[in-house]
């Protein structure tokens, strides 16, 4: 395909800003006394309260936990660098408190070469998430939002985060800002500059649907929009479709608020599982592209975040979209393969081969569906802990998603994931 974008110059670093709500994963093995002892149930999934506090600060300081710095955003910020490596400057913006577990994070963060640009809630800790897996093969999890989700229009115009914003060529932001922050998002679609790309995600399919208005008012201002097909779907739904409508009707919907007002393409990326990757361009011609099927899988978390931040990342350096498509896919391909959201991990070389065709039937037995692919499971954290219907969107969430897993998984909560 030409492009009529030009390559970032080549004596200018390649910098890309992400912003979203930064989240230390935690994820460990249990027994039952573990769960009684703090009020959880296998199958379950809470907020934490004041009483979890203890279980968080145990499984931190466990050898046997593992741990990650997530968040749908994070994660795109460390599958960017680990796509760019020198060539390019990758920077994260989010809220946190002042406290171990945002230390950790900046530690992990400025180690993958990801600069932490942390603002901080000083009445609120870092959010937390731990993934408890019982001897059964259950979870167990519970999420404290603490300081993610605050985020506001003060901490981005603060001096730091403003300076890496003005020079950055891609900002990037999580879906899940248009529910708790979505001031942020206009004003951040507003005021990047002719020369930038703004990037958006959908995250999630209850953002589409309960906040489609806020969508509505930055979608036209977004040179590069994902999202899944579920998610896609349910916003042309809220928009007046019929519930019955096609993908390709929805990315019509879609690409008429899609308005450009820079000279740059105008990209629409939907995934969809096993099938292929949507791509609409200036043409709106649907173009497809295939993704693996037969593949070891270890988990899925975060594989949505891999395919943004690897698409992004190729797309600013060489402005070639196809190209950046398929870098996406390799991303997203190698975090299906590895445990939790983890670029720098090398390939599982004991894992068992399963067809992800296969995965997608209702009849696949499901030992545990903690980082499903579909975006239902994706969107338990910002359902459960940024939207006030947590009942229903929990018993939405947990519907059987189109990857699911027959192995034990180790990472605590799927983002962003491919339907």
């Amino acid at each position: 395909m030409a492009n009529t974008d030009d390559k970032t110059n080549q004596d200018d670093p390649v910098r890309l800003l992400f912003v979203g709500a930064p989240m230390l994963d935690i994820s460990a093995d249990c027994d039952d006394d573990l769960l009684r002892r703090f009020g959880l149930k296998e199958d379950d999934c809470v907020r934490a309260g004041p009483e979890h506090d203890p279980l968080f600060q145990r499984l931190f300081v466990s050898d046997e936990s593992r741990m990650a710095a997530g968040g749908s955003a994070q994660n795109a910020a460390r599958v960017a660098k680990w796509t760019l490596g020198p060539r390019g400057e990758v920077a994260f913006a989010g809220c946190a408190g002042f406290d171990d577990f945002e230390s950790w994070m900046r530690l992990k963060l400025e180690s993958e070469g990801v600069i932490p640009l942390y603002v901080h809630d000083p009445m609120n800790n870092t959010g937390v998430c731990a993934c408890l897996l019982t001897p059964r093969g259950e979870r167990s999890m519970c999420a404290r939002q603490g300081a993610a989700a605050l985020f506001n229009t003060h901490h981005l115009n603060t001096d730091v985060i403003q300076q890496h914003f003005r020079k950055a060529h891609c900002v990037a932001v999580e879906g899940y800002f248009i529910v708790h922050s979505p001031d942020v998002v206009l004003e951040m679609a507003q005021n990047h500059n002719l020369d930038q790309i703004f990037s958006l995600s959908l995250s999630a399919e209850y953002v589409c649907r309960s906040h489609a208005e806020q969508l509505s008012k930055v979608i036209p201002m977004v040179e590069v929009l994902m999202g899944n097909e579920a998610e896609v779907l349910t916003f042309a739904i809220a928009k007046g479709a019929s519930k019955d409508v096609t993908v390709e009707e929805a990315v019509r919907i879609l690409r008429e608020i899609q308005i450009s007002r820079t000279s740059h393409n105008r990209f629409l990326i939907v995934t969809r599982g096993s099938k292929p990757v949507i791509l609409v361009d200036e043409s709106n011609e649907l173009k497809e592209f295939d993704v693996p099927n037969d593949l070891p899988v270890v988990d899925s978390v975060g594989c949505g975040d891999a395919m943004s931040g690897a698409f992004l990342a190729t797309y600013v350096l060489d402005r070639n979209v196809e190209a950046a498509v398929r870098a996406g896919i390799q991303a997203a391909t190698h975090i299906l393969q590895v445990p939790g959201c983890d670029p720098t991990m090398e390939l599982a070389k004991t894992a068992s081969t399963i067809s992800l065709r296969r995965c997608v039937s209702k009849n696949v037995a499901e030992v545990d569906s903690v980082g499903c692919g579909d975006a239902k499971s994706g969107a338990f954290l910002g359902t459960y802990v940024l939207d006030r219907d947590v009942e229903a969107e929990v018993r939405e969430s947990t519907q059987p998603a189109a990857l699911i897993l027959q192995e034990r998984r180790y990472g605590s909560l799927p983002y962003i994931l491919p339907n």
